[in-house]
């Protein structure tokens, strides 16, 4: 197992601990398509050691965040984070205050849970800040298991999600502990006692496990008594916090051969869960581990992505459109649709396309993803819609070019464009698409000194105004970008976000076929 990179003290006794360690996992994508190459440090904005495993070869639906159980590190999700990465779920992970490099430092080596909690509320608004439009779960196994219920409880207006695999403090073993730490309290409060080798044989029975999980050079394996009651304190507040989950989905995980954490401890600690939309499930096979090692399988991300999808997902999505549709000059049009109705339908639609997509029938999908597109502008559903447009053949998406289009007719914001003989770009953009807002500034610095022999329009597509020349000019996905010779015939096009590369190359062009025509 790889060593995560170790917090330097000497910059640690100078920062009081927070130093970014945040670092990108290369993938191996088990579906054997190219795994996306990752060769700098990810940074996203906390000061918490973290591992984070994403692939750039799949769109992104879903971020789960995970905290790790007793004993253990952020990097005992790899395989894990891995596998979901390679599904679309961008997996992040962190080292709970004291654990893994924690134990590196000398100002951040000691078990501190309330710090802890404050870094999951850190790293949620950092994940929130590099995905903005993606729902987030969090995900705690054991420990960690009790920290992510405890930090979803204080956070529902920032999470949309909680995956709970056994957190229940009720282990098998917890009295010896207990003694344990009432007599090191007494005698030497500060003397680390082992405590991982029983926990680690208790929670799997696989001899390489556990030899791995022993070896571990970040495995801590040795508490104080001082340790070992913040844990106990930590873990007793699992109940309280419980009851205060009312708003999320919650999803509770207990292994049927778990020889540490006992199903009613687990059922005890689900009932106290307010939230209507819970729900807890045995996992026949597994013991004490369900996510951590390699201990998964494919039932279980099975398990995790279908309630993901179902409960998370399009529960987020639903929620996002229905506010923006109520909000959008579609709702208030006089169609006659309320925005729960208009909701429905893109949320129809959406699952429609992806149908035809598992079906490998794209221009059916194409159509539905349209009409989300269309029905949801604005909201989460549209988002989602518009980068699956953008993945389809280019066939599909591409807007007509050469002299037939120029014949189209203009809208009022294209007379100026219209009336010189200059050639024109045409930016189609939405304020909701994460890649519009700087496009247009992304034109002008590819324009450079050129910038006064090109018109550049700008095309809102949700002003009902625009609609039409959006229809004559076959623009689907956004953002889209068309160039119009002097003559006004569309030349050339790109779809989504081109680079400044791909603007300049594309500009070059555009000029060179401008004077090739004033030269004739």
């Amino acid at each position: 197992m790889k060593q995560k990179q170790v917090i330097t003290t000497a910059l640690a006794a100078i920062l009081c601990c927070p130093i970014a360690l945040a670092r990108t996992a290369e993938i191996e994508d088990p579906t054997n398509k190219p795994a996306a190459q990752w060769t700098e440090k990810e940074r996203i904005g906390t000061d918490v050691p973290i591992e984070a495993w994403k692939n750039g070869t799949v769109s992104p639906w879903a971020v789960l965040i995970c905290i790790h159980g007793f004993s253990l590190h952020a990097n005992s999700f790899a395989q894990f984070g891995t596998r979901m990465a390679s599904l679309g779920v961008p997996t992040y992970a962190i080292d709970v205050r004291g654990f893994g490099s924690w134990q590196n430092t000398k100002e951040c080596d000691r078990v501190d849970f309330d710090a802890a909690l404050a870094d999951i509320k850190a790293v949620v608004q950092s994940v929130r800040q590099a995905h903005p439009n993606l729902p987030i779960i969090l995900l705690g196994e054991s420990m960690g298991g009790a920290l992510a219920l405890q930090a979803a409880a204080e956070n529902q207006d920032s999470v949309d999600g909680l995956i709970c695999s056994v957190p229940s403090p009720g282990a098998a073993g917890q009295r010896n502990s207990t003694m344990k730490a009432a007599v090191g309290m007494v005698y030497a409060p500060h003397k680390p006692i082992n405590v991982g080798n029983n926990l680690v044989h208790r929670a799997t029975s696989q001899e390489d496990v556990q030899l791995d999980w022993e070896n571990d050079p970040l495995s801590k394996m040795d508490l104080t008594p001082v340790e070992l009651v913040r844990f106990q304190r930590m873990m007793k507040q699992t109940h309280a916090k419980a009851e205060k989950i009312t708003e999320i989905p919650v999803l509770f995980l207990q292994g049927f051969n778990d020889r540490l954490i006992k199903p009613k401890g687990t059922l005890s600690l689900f009932e106290k869960v307010k939230s209507q939309d819970k729900n807890m499930l045995m996992v026949g096979t597994a013991e004490h581990l369900i996510f951590e090692q390699g201990q998964f399988n494919n039932s279980v991300i099975q398990i995790v992505t279908n309630w993901a999808d179902e409960n998370v997902v399009n529960r987020s999505l639903a929620r996002s459109a229905a506010s923006s549709v109520a909000d959008s000059t579609r709702s208030k049009s006089g169609d006659g649709k309320t925005a729960e109705q208009t909701t429905r339908e893109a949320l129809g639609h959406l699952k429609i396309a992806q149908g035809f997509l598992l079906l490998n029938q794209p221009a059916e999908a194409r159509d539905h993803l349209l009409e989300a597109l269309n029905a949801g502008r604005g909201s989460g559903l549209a988002i989602q819609a518009d980068k699956l447009l953008l993945s389809l053949p280019e066939e599909l998406i591409a807007p007509p070019t050469g002299a037939a289009t120029k014949s189209i007719v203009n809208p009022v914001s294209l007379d100026t464009a219209k009336a010189n003989d200059k050639p024109s770009i045409l930016l189609f953009c939405a304020h909701w698409i994460q890649a519009c807002p700087p496009l247009l500034k992304d034109i002008a610095m590819a324009l450079g000194p050129d910038s006064d022999k090109v018109n550049v329009v700008m095309i809102d597509a949700d002003d009902p105004a625009s609609q039409e020349i959006l229809r004559e000019y076959g623009i689907k996905p956004l953002p889209a970008v068309l160039y119009l010779s002097g003559t006004n015939e569309v030349m050339f096009y790109t779809l989504g976000a081109p680079d400044q590369s791909a603007l300049r190359a594309r500009i070059k062009q555009l000029l060179e076929s401008a004077n090739q025509i004033s030269n004739k």
